[in-house]
């Protein structure tokens, strides 16, 4: 039960490291730390009022925001999170409702592989370039 709760996390991770990555790389947006002028317009104010931190008075940007800047900026890859939303939705509740997420909804496994096909078609990344680990028969 939990090596599925696991890889759905790690999906998740996946997910939000390459928003993290373009949003660097790109615009030197560090999502940790971000200043609410680089951000498009239409997500500033939000950035003000949501995403402060208070103990450290940092702007940190959740996953969500990190794919919504990245479309309003005109990323591709934002863009392609926008435009995948209404799959992704269900597959990050179910995720975030898992018991290593923050509930205790056991997590099946068509929901992981479905997670898996949008982070693979987002990332941009060809599933032949991925490690194949061995298959053991003991």
């Amino acid at each position: 039960m939990h090596d599925l709760e696991a890889a759905m996390i790690s999906l998740v991770r996946a997910l939000e490291a390459f928003a993290q990555r373009q949003l660097f790389k790109h615009y030197q947006i560090k999502t940790w730390d971000v200043h609410p002028e680089q951000l498009p317009q239409a997500l500033r104010e939000t950035c003000r009022s949501c995403w402060l931190e208070d103990l450290d008075g940092k702007y940190k940007l959740p996953v969500q925001a990190q794919f919504r800047a990245l479309a309003g900026l005109g990323d591709q890859m934002g863009q392609a999170f926008l435009r995948e939303w209404p799959t992704l939705k269900p597959l990050l509740d179910a995720a975030n409702h898992a018991v290593l997420g923050h509930g205790f909804e056991p997590v099946k496994a068509e929901r992981v592989q479905q997670l898996y096909d949008v982070v693979v078609k987002l990332s941009g990344i060809s599933e032949a370039s991925l490690p194949k680990f061995p298959m053991l028969n003991i």
